[in-house]
C-alpha cells in the first residue's frame, strides 16, 4: 500500500484535537494539497483500496463531515500505535458515506438484493464485519472545497485540470485495480466522473450502475425507490418514477449477475485487511480554474446503439429524420406513426410514443404501465405539462402531440414497445 500521503501528514493529524478537526478539516491549511482561487483540495485518509471488493460505491468527493470522521479515526489509530496501513484502512471504512446518507444507501442496496448475493444479512455489514467485500471511494478522492463549502459539481471535474488530475491519478487507477466489481455511482455528479473513467477505457460500462442517489435531500426519490413513499400519482414534479423504476430494474439485473458469495467463503474481520492503493495526484496544479472551452463528447451508450440497430434493421420502420444517437426519430411504414427515442444515461433510453388510446391499450396488453402523459411546452408550475423534453419541439409531428415517455433498460423492453405500435 502506498502510505506516503498519510506519512506526510501523520504528525499534523496526531497533534490535532478532535474539536480542531471538526471545526476545520484543513487544520488551518496544514492539510491543503492544492489551492487555486476559491478551490481547495484538502487531505483526508481515503487512499485505502480493498482488493477483495465485489462492489464499489462512488460518491462525488468526501464531504466535510465524512472527512472529519476519517481524520478522527486516523488520529485514534495513530495515537494507539497503529502503523500507517492499518490507520488508513480503519479510517476509510469509518469515514466513508457516514451520517444519514449511509442509512439510505444501505436500504437501497438491500432493496435490490445485494446483501443476498454477498451472503450477508444486510449491506450495513459492509462497514464492519464484511468490509472486505466493498470498496468505498469518490470521483474526487480527497475533500474538495469551494469557498470553504463542500464541492457539489461546479466547476466540472472533467473539464477542470485542477480536478481532473484526481480522476486521472486516483479513480482511473482504482478502476484498473477492481475491474470485476460492480461499480455504483451515487448522484449525477459522481456519475459524470465515473462515465469519464469509462470513456478512458479503464472500466467496462457493463460493470457500472448509474443513477442511485441516497442523499437525505432526495428523500422522496429514496422512498419511492424503496416502495415506502407516496403513490406515483402523488409524487412531486421533481421525482420521475419512470427513471427511478428503470434504475432499480437495471441494478437488480446487474446485482443478479454477481456470482453469489458463500457465507463461509471469506473470513469476516472487524479490522479491514490493508490492500493496494495507487499513486496520489500532482501536489499543486499549474492551471487556474477556468470555464470549459470545448464541450466534452458524451460516452457512447451501448444500449442506445443496440436499440438503434434493432429499429434500423426492422422493415416495419423507416428513419424519419436523421439525428444524432441521443435523439433518433422514426415512423412506422404501415400507419405513419412518428416516434422518437433518446439517451437519458448510459443505461437508460427513453421512448416518446404518441399518446393515443389504441397505443395505450396495446402497451397495457403487453404489461407496460403507462403512468404519465407529457404535453408540449413544459412548465414547472403546471404538473400536467411538466416533463416534456424541449428538443422534441423541433419535430413537427411530435411538438404539438401528447406523448407517453417510457424508459427502457434493455433491447428486449424496447422491442416490446415497438411491437405495440400500429
Amino acid at each position: 500500500m502506498n502510505t506516503s500521503m498519510i506519512a506526510r501528514f501523520r504528525p499534523v493529524i496526531a497533534a490535532a484535537s478532535e474539536r480542531e478537526i471538526r471545526e476545520d478539516i484543513t487544520l488551518g491549511g496544514k492539510l491543503i494539497l492544492s489551492e487555486d482561487g476559491p478551490l481547495q483540495v484538502s487531505y483526508a485518509p481515503f487512499e485505502h483500496v480493498v482488493a477483495t471488493a465485489r462492489v464499489v460505491i462512488v460518491g462525488i468527493t468526501p464531504g466535510q463531515h465524512q472527512a472529519a470522521e476519517a481524520l478522527i479515526e486516523a488520529r485514534r489509530q495513530i495515537q494507539a500505535g497503529a502503523d500507517d496501513a492499518t490507520a488508513l484502512a480503519a479510517a476509510k471504512v469509518h469515514g466513508s458515506f457516514s451520517g444519514a446518507m449511509r442509512d439510505g444507501l444501505v436500504a437501497m442496496l438491500d432493496e435490490v438484493g445485494l446483501h443476498d448475493r454477498l451472503g450477508i444479512p444486510t449491506c450495513a455489514r459492509l462497514w464492519d464485519t464484511h468490509s472486505h467485500l466493498a470498496h468505498f471511494t469518490s470521483a474526487l478522492r480527497y475533500p474538495v472545497l469551494i469557498g470553504g463549502e463542500n464541492y457539489i459539481g461546479t466547476p466540472s471535474m472533467t473539464r477542470t485540470a485542477a480536478l481532473r488530475s484526481y480522476l486521472e491519478g486516483c479513480l482511473v487507477e482504482e478502476a484498473r485495480a477492481l475491474p470485476d466489481a460492480i461499480w455504483i455511482s451515487c448522484g449525477s455528479t459522481a456519475a459524470k466522473g465515473l462515465a469519464w473513467v469509462v470513456k478512458q477505457g479503464a472500466l467496462d460500462p457493463e460493470r457500472v450502475c448509474f443513477g442511485l442517489h441516497p442523499s437525505p435531500s432526495s428523500v422522496e426519490r429514496v422512498q419511492y425507490f424503496l416502495g415506502t413513499g407516496r403513490p406515483r400519482a402523488e409524487l412531486s414534479v421533481k421525482t420521475d418514477p419512470d427513471i427511478i423504476d428503470a434504475i432499480k430494474r437495471t441494478m437488480i439485473c446487474k446485482v443478479a449477475e454477481l456470482a453469489p458469495v458463500s457465507s463461509g467463503a471469506v473470513q469476516s474481520s472487524t479490522t479491514p485487511t490493508p490492500a493496494i492503493a495507487k499513486a496520489a495526484p500532482p501536489s499543486t496544479p499549474k492551471n487556474k480554474v477556468s470555464k470549459a472551452t470545448k464541450r466534452e463528447r458524451k460516452v457512447p451508450s451501448r444500449l442506445g446503439l443496440d436499440i438503434q440497430a434493432a429499429v434500423a434493421a426492422d422493415p416495419r420502420f423507416q428513419e424519419h429524420r436523421p439525428e444524432k444517437l441521443y435523439r433518433c426519430i422514426y415512423r412506422t411504414r404501415r400507419s405513419g406513426t412518428v416516434f422518437a427515442f433518446e439517451r437519458v444515461t448510459l443505461d437508460f433510453i427513453r421512448f416518446w410514443i404518441p399518446a393515443s388510446p389504441a397505443i395505450e391499450a396495446a402497451l397495457t396488453s403487453k404489461g407496460i404501465v403507462v403512468s404519465k402523459i407529457s404535453r408540449p411546452n413544459p412548465s414547472a408550475s403546471d404538473p400536467t405539462l411538466y416533463g416534456r423534453h424541449s428538443a422534441l419541439k423541433a419535430i413537427p409531428e411530435l411538438k404539438d402531440e401528447a406523448l407517453f415517455p417510457i424508459t427502457v433498460t434493455s433491447v428486449g423492453q424496447a422491442l416490446v414497445i415497438l411491437g405495440a405500435l400500429p
